[in-house]
């Protein structure tokens, strides 16, 4: 049994440890997401343990298959929620990349699953790299900064490959039908 499947199991047993050893495993991590969109350390805090609570209460009966991506997925939410309610009429730093991509907000879950599916395609569809890019500044809000010196590339071709991948993007969208 994998340390993951270990502690979905404390979940399911309502087993407290489940807490703490999600948190032991990947409260680094869970911080780092949320304060990379957050830039506040206290509210990256309160939203990983948001987070931990909000496993608790879906843990069952959810059963993921990734903890990890369930965890950060959980976060990235809260961290988002609480930023866009934080600054509603501020805007800074790095977690100006949530509105970078536009508003893709859609209307029913229908149509949020259809956009899922394209992003899905569309990512599976270009090379390793561009995808590392693209994920680490729209899902993980890196600062492009930072994602260039861990690809070894300079910032202006990080801007570009973003760029790109944003036409590329919007273009597969309004080909599907999806209007951006």
């Amino acid at each position: 049994m994998s340390a993951d499947e270990y502690i979905i199991k404390l979940f399911f047993d309502r087993d407290r440890r489940a807490i703490e050893e999600a948190d032991q495993k990947y409260g680094k991590y869970l911080l780092t997401v949320a304060y990379n969109i957050l830039h506040n350390e206290q509210d990256g805090e309160e939203c990983v343990n948001d987070t931990y609570l909000a496993a608790w209460n879906t843990i069952p009966p959810e059963k993921p298959a990734s903890l990890k991506r369930y965890l950060c997925s959980i976060i990235r939410n809260n961290a988002i929620s609480k930023y866009r309610s934080q600054n509603a009429r501020k805007r800074y730093g790095a977690a100006l990349c949530i509105d970078e991509l536009g508003e893709y907000a859609a209307p029913d879950e229908r149509e949020a699953a259809a956009i899922r599916e394209v992003l899905d395609g569309f990512l599976k569809s270009v090379s390793r790299r561009d995808m590392t890019v693209f994920v680490y500044r729209y899902y993980y809000a890196y600062p492009v900064e930072q994602i260039a010196a861990h690809l070894g590339l300079s910032c202006s071709s990080t801007y570009k490959i973003l760029d790109k991948m944003k036409e590329q993007l919007r273009q597969r969208l309004n080909k599907e039908g999806i209007t951006v």
